[in-house]
């Protein structure tokens, strides 16, 4: 690792180099290994080593940005000119407030010896278990065991100086019955994902996949309706993901893209709907603070429906004479949006146990997850994609068969309006896109529109 005296000593190298009037620098280490596994053998054991540098430089109000992974005196030194010589060629950005002052950043539990030091061997051990309980039944798993550590540091001229180790674990799998039947029909899925690898349970995610392998079986189709349906966690932190980056944003409400415009401090959810974002919660992939190194604030969205909260960066702060929330995200590694967004969301659970939401439906769907999702009106956050790898039809309150894949277009606002019960526990997961992971119950809600069978 390069640790905290180092990149910081980097960083004011680069800093002192930039020829501008405020600069900031950014650097992203990261040390990424990879167990892949296929028809329940492992086919691949990987290992990635990586070192960015972000440069951001104003000179006379212009901004412009330059990245490299060249780290010697030359590099460092071409990328700080780099980014000041764009900053000149740039128009002058009137909404530019300057680079955030340093505030000390929060606490939070970012790093764990036992991630950091995770084998090759320990991996494979962790596959062992998901391909035993898949072989058990005649079922091929297929899946990845991902281990990293990472460090990120950030600087600038106006006194921020941050420095925060990373570590991440990831597993997840597909359990296949095969039988030719396609991609996502007879197969079930399920994952984990933690800073802590101990928190993975290798024997949980295959118990879960296998079981909804086993019941996926001879897959009927559903007619186009609107349907009661409980949505797994998986399938509910997906749902998230358009919510947070496409209307919590204080600059998508700015530029009248949102459908939070004009609409603080009334009802846009139910009741029964509590959503908060907190980078410092270890039941998430906490983060101190933001890409712009400022400290990563708990921010409350919704509360019992009501808009309370937006995301903002100093841009969109300033804007609005207040301080940032801390969450801005990075000018040049992000790559989903440049704009301010809530990543660290959790939404409250209720009081029904996880079973019982089934037992709640007289005739409904039971979804796992979502695949491909996209948003297209995202002022009225309407969501569309396919379930996949695990879609029943409860009848009575138990299910009563495999459903064949189904397309959907839904309104993520009026899903969270119409919840009708939340599970009392909750797990983290990423969205499909794996930008950002969420903290979520699994949810019984009403009239869910499923448009008939996936293409």
């Amino acid at each position: 690792m390069v640790g905290r005296d180092r990149a910081l000593q980097l960083l004011y190298r680069v800093l002192a180099l930039v020829p501008a009037d405020q600069a900031e620098a950014t650097l992203f280490v990261q040390d990424h290994a990879l167990t892949r596994f296929a028809n329940n053998s492992i086919h691949q054991n990987v290992a990635r080593k990586d070192a960015r540098l972000a440069v951001r430089a104003v000179v006379d109000g212009r901004v412009g940005a330059a990245t490299t992974n060249v780290l010697d005196e030359e590099g460092q030194r071409r990328v700080a000119e780099q980014a000041a010589a764009i900053a000149r060629l740039q128009e002058p950005d009137p909404d530019f407030p300057g680079l955030p002052a340093g505030r000390p950043p929060r606490e939070a539990a970012t790093f764990y010896e036992a991630t950091a030091g995770t084998t090759a061997g320990q991996r494979a051990e962790a596959v062992g278990v998901v391909v035993d309980a898949a072989s058990r039944l005649g079922f091929q798993a297929t899946g990845a065991f991902a281990t990293e550590v990472g460090e990120l540091a950030i600087a600038n001229t106006a006194g921020v100086a941050v420095y925060a180790p990373l570590t991440l674990a990831s597993l997840r799998t597909v359990v296949d019955a095969g039988h030719g039947q396609g991609i996502g029909v007879l197969t079930g899925y399920a994952d984990a994902i933690s800073r802590d690898v101990g928190q993975i349970d290798a024997g949980a995610v295959a118990d879960r996949a296998v079981a909804k392998c086993a019941l996926n079986r001879d897959p009927q189709l559903l007619p186009p309706g609107r349907y009661v349906t409980v949505l797994e966690e998986i399938a509910v932190a997906d749902l998230l993901r358009f919510l947070a980056r496409l209307g919590l944003s204080a600059q998508a409400v700015h530029e009248g893209r949102s459908f939070a415009v004009g609409k603080m401090g009334q009802p846009v959810c139910g009741e029964n709907f509590t959503l908060w974002d907190d980078a410092a919660d270890p039941r998430g992939l906490a983060q101190p603070f933001d890409w712009e190194g400022v400290p990563a604030e708990r921010l409350e969205l919704v509360s019992s429906g009501v808009l309370r909260g937006l995301a903002h960066d100093s841009r969109s702060a300033a804007r609005e004479g207040r301080p940032s929330t801390g969450h801005a995200m990075s000018q040049v590694f992000e790559r989903w949006s440049p704009w301010p967004a809530p990543t660290h969301l959790f939404v409250a659970p209720g009081d029904v146990a996880r079973e019982d939401l089934i037992a709640g439906v007289e005739h409904g769907v039971l979804i796992t997850r979502f695949h491909y999702t996209h948003c297209p009106e995202p002022q009225r956050v309407v969501a569309t994609g396919t379930t996949r790898d695990g879609t029943f039809l409860i009848k009575e309150g138990r299910i009563a068969g495999a459903l064949r894949n189904l397309r959907f277009t839904q309104s993520v606002l009026d899903t969270f309006s119409n919840i009708e019960a939340l599970s009392s526990t909750a797990e983290l997961h990423r969205d499909w896109w794996a930008s950002a992971a969420h903290y979520a119950p699994a949810m019984r809600v009403r009239d869910f529109d499923l448009a008939g069978e996936a293409g």
